[in-house]
């Protein structure tokens, strides 16, 4: 109606003001902008109408530019904010039920929204002296389109349809219900790989393997997975992996997978037991996601609440939270809250609350809530390999940390992990009791 307005008397000024301040409302700054544009060519203008413009012209310029408009998306979406005085930007998002996802965040990088629902974004800017500027709020509605890829994707819902992924490790599936396996013998070896994807959905699988072997043995809901995905997945396990004999023997065990090359897991919360011995020449790793990640793997956004424990006789013995080996691979905002413990009577035994050694591996923005990291051996290294905050009680098992440590007030407090990077609107929430858990 205003735009009409304008056309059908385009020397009234108001018009133009009111139309500036509709697009003002719903952070559309560029269109606001080029609306005054259009006033400022009217001739004979008075000096009062002059004034109005320059005024609100000097507003626009401290408020928020959305590039994103109000309305129903049918895919995620990124928001970019800026602000034509380079103000400092700040922001909250909400969702439909008024609970604060984002508190009030400074504005440093793109804000994405990939789940479905209703979201409130409020911005504002403060200028050099402090003084803030009105908010400009708008409200998304997410509902992503089911992509062609889902079409081909198989649903499980049993422990048989979970056995028959073997015969078809390159499948993409997706949970429907809550499993309970009991007895397992993992899915995929070293000669036949998990390459698929397995979208967990937030549902629960149980599994309990104990095994007793004399041959290089790799424990977990899966065996190997090289080359492809898990993620959404909650899993409860009770490992009791002994490997031994007098050839050189490798002993993996742990929630996911106990060897992932080239893979990724993201969202993934292990609780339980993953105990692995190691005799003769057997090697022992114990890994809250993974015993061994490599060549290029992915693990983010991932809480493990196990106890793991590796124990061997002569060979090295490895024990950490996430992966206690990591080769070319990376391990972003995870959170580790289990016992960790390691022992060896002749080799080497090495622990690390999110992983213990490696070659080339990445650890980022993750924490170590644990107080209770422990080992022993002729040579321990209790020790982590890069950044990531601790418990202040971690330091005297921790050493070496490059972030150094937190206190427990701040591992409840929300900032700490927004100036980490961890997002709050898509993967992760503060409960009640101000701990941090997974979305799904």
């Amino acid at each position: 109606r205003l735009n009409k307005a304008i056309k059908i008397e385009p020397k009234n000024v108001e018009s133009y003001i009111l139309l500036v301040d509709t697009y003002q409302k719903v952070g559309d700054i560029d269109k606001a902008g080029k609306t005054l544009n259009m006033a400022k060519k009217i001739n004979n203008m008075s000096g009062e109408n002059l004034d109005k413009i320059k005024e609100k012209e000097a507003e626009l310029n401290a408020f928020v530019n959305i590039s994103e408009p109000s309305g129903e998306y049918s895919k995620p979406i990124t928001i970019y904010l800026t602000n034509k005085n380079n103000y400092e930007i700040h922001y909250t998002v909400e969702n439909d039920s008024n609970d604060i996802l984002m508190p009030d965040t400074k504005y440093i990088t793109p804000i994405s929204i990939k789940r479905e629902g209703t979201y409130l974004l409020k911005t504002y800017t403060t200028d050099d002296a402090g003084k803030k500027y009105d908010e400009v709020s708008v409200k998304y509605k997410i509902k992503n389109k089911k992509s062609e890829d889902n079409k081909s994707t198989i649903k499980v819902g049993t422990k048989e349809d979970i056995e028959r992924i073997n015969s078809n490790p390159d499948g993409s599936y997706e949970l429907t219900n809550d499993i309970d396996l009991g007895d397992w013998e993992p899915i995929g070896t070293e000669e036949r790989p998990f390459k698929g994807r397995l979208l967990g959905n937030g549902h629960t699988i149980k599994f309990r393997i104990n095994k007793n072997t004399s041959d290089s043995y790799n424990a977990g809901l899966f065996g190997v997975i090289n080359g492809g995905t898990v993620s959404d997945l909650i899993i409860y396990t009770d490992i009791d992996l002994q490997v031994g004999g007098n050839d050189t023997l490798m002993a993996n065990s742990a929630g996911i997978c106990g060897k992932l090359l080239n893979g990724t897991i993201e969202k993934c919360l292990v609780k339980g037991e993953i105990l692995t011995l190691g005799t003769g020449n057997a090697y022992a790793r114990s890994g809250g996601i993974t015993a061994s990640a490599e060549n290029e793997s992915v693990i983010s956004n991932c809480v493990v609440e196990a106890d793991v424990k590796a124990s061997s006789n002569d060979y090295n013995t490895m024990a950490a939270g996430i992966s206690p080996w990591l080769d070319s691979s990376a391990i972003d905002r995870c959170i580790v809250r289990g016992q960790i413990y390691g022992s060896n009577d002749i080799g080497y035994t090495y622990v690390g609350g999110i992983a213990a050694s490696g070659d080339n591996g990445k650890v980022d923005s993750s924490i170590v809530e644990t107080t209770d990291i422990d080992g022993y051996g002729n040579s321990l290294l209790l020790d982590t390999i890069s950044n990531f905050a601790m418990c202040k009680g971690n330091i005297a098992l921790q050493q070496g940390t490059k972030n150094g440590y937190v206190t427990y007030n701040e591992l409840r407090n929300m900032d700490t992990y927004i100036k980490m990077g961890w997002d709050f609107i898509n993967d992760w929430k503060m409960d009640s009791n101000s701990e941090i858990t997974l979305i799904y």
